[in-house]
């Protein structure tokens, strides 16, 4: 999975500069999924719909457009 974030998608930013819409890579249950941050968590979608996870089990963060940070 983050073979395929980090060809597809700009790159990497700090987590600090993390946005609301920005795409996450996150660990949850031992994979690495995809979520949108929201404020101060990240949506992912879970097996019975979404699910938020904290700020802290995000691996990295894309923004959606380029950003000078």
């Amino acid at each position: 999975m983050f073979n395929v974030f980090k060809e597809r998608l700009n790159p990497a930013i700090a987590l600090s500069y993390a946005r609301r819409g920005d795409i996450a890579l996150v660990e949850f249950k031992g994979e690495y999924v995809g979520g949108i941050v929201t404020v101060n968590a990240v949506v992912c979608v879970g097996e019975y719909g979404l699910v938020t996870r904290p700020m802290d089990t995000v691996k990295a963060v894309y923004p959606l457009e380029q950003r000078n940070v």
